[in-house]
């Protein structure tokens, strides 16, 4: 992989991240609504698609592994900088919001368990909350998660670290062989985890279950800046129909094999990949398309927030004070609300902490003056 001058990279070969990065964001956030809130009304044609249809959103989490790879790798050599430098930077964009959204669903756990015990029983204590602050979630069992979604968080910076070894493996040995090791890596790890007794799902993962998709993602997002005609390749229809093949074993594989939901990530993101491709490459310019680049631009937080509030402000309301037959009535209307005040939220969050991490730089950066002769 070979440095990228800052100017060279066309606008259009960067925008499919952002496209799946909206569309993964909102997809998620979709899945935990029906996943936390939907209760079945008994009627099967109607229960059975929408329990198709939340399985299918959720498998979308594993795109964000392969869009932090491409992300990272474009971004580095754009404008290479020290390793120390580079690491401080990801360390304030990733952590600082983290740490918010910890920080405030720990505390608005307290109120609520102070203000209604009886209604609100499930108490965090401190240790708890240093548990999530030194990302430690994925290594402690706990009886109940404060955030289950943030078990994505420790993987993604176990993925940050490796990343510059990643990068030195794949100048010395090449690509395929990067991607071989990696899938190895990801596949042996899970294995052995099953093997002396582990149980490998999401709350107990470690970030080398996930180093292949990683690896892919670099390789995409490298790919798809030299190779101005990589992403009409893998966007045309019969590369969608190839994902659909993919993506169709990945579910034959979770379905029929009792631990095929921890092997078949790899089968799930190559179906994926092409088939959000040629949606993107069909739709253009299009309503949703602009919908999930405006997603993508506050998506960390859009997919820190929406669980908290979802857990310990939304479903108390709708289980226990909306009435059954109203409830099942406005389910999809109050999901479009929701989903629209988690945007603006995270949008507001986005930008205010943009402002203050640019306001802290200032004062901790002296300003240098620059005297010019004539």
């Amino acid at each position: 992989m070979q440095e990228i001058p800052l100017k060279s990279i066309p606008k259009n070969n960067y925008e499919w991240m952002n496209n799946f990065r909206g569309a993964a964001a909102l997809f998620i956030c979709i899945h935990h609504w029906f996943a936390r809130l939907y209760d079945d009304i008994g009627i099967s044609f109607i229960d059975t698609p929408i329990h198709w249809f939340t399985q299918a959103t959720g498998s979308v989490v594993q795109l964000f592994f392969v869009l932090s790879g491409a992300g990272l790798v474009v971004s580095y050599f754009k404008k290479p900088v020290m390793w120390s430098d580079w690491a401080k930077k990801r360390f304030i964009k990733i952590i600082i919001p983290y740490w918010v959204v910890v920080c405030f669903t720990f505390f608005l756990t307290q109120l609520l368990h102070h203000l209604s015990p009886a209604f609100f029983s499930q108490v965090y204590f401190m240790k708890d909350l240093g548990v999530y602050i030194f990302l430690l979630q994925n290594f402690i069992p706990m009886p109940f998660y404060m955030v289950s979604s943030l078990w994505y968080i420790p993987n993604i910076i176990g993925l940050y670290f490796v990343f510059p070894l990643i990068l030195k493996f794949n100048n010395k040995f090449g690509t395929i062989s990067m991607l071989l090791v990696s899938f190895v890596v990801s596949i042996g790890s899970t294995a052995l985890v099953i093997m002396f007794g582990g149980n490998p799902e999401h709350h107990k993962s470690v970030f080398l279950f996930f180093v292949f998709l990683f690896a892919l993602g670099m390789v995409l997002g490298q790919k798809s800046t030299y190779d101005q005609n990589f992403l009409q390749k893998i966007s045309s229809f019969k590369a969608a129909i190839i994902g659909l093949l993919f993506y169709f074993a990945s579910w034959a594989l979770q379905q029929y094999y009792s631990n095929g939901s921890y092997f078949n990530n790899a089968l799930t993101v190559l179906g994926l990949l092409p088939i959000g491709l040629c949606f993107f490459r069909v739709t253009g310019n299009s309503i949703i398309t602009r919908i999930f680049q405006k997603i993508s631009k506050c998506s960390y937080y859009f997919y820190l927030i929406h669980v908290p509030i979802l857990i310990y402000i939304i479903k108390p309301i709708a289980k226990f004070y909306m009435d059954k037959f109203i409830y099942h009535i406005l389910f999809f209307i109050c999901g479009i609300v929701f989903v629209l005040f988690i945007y603006f939220l995270s949008k507001w969050l986005t930008n205010t902490t943009n402002f203050m991490v640019s306001l802290a730089k200032q004062q901790i950066v002296p300003k240098t003056n620059i005297v010019t002769t004539k």
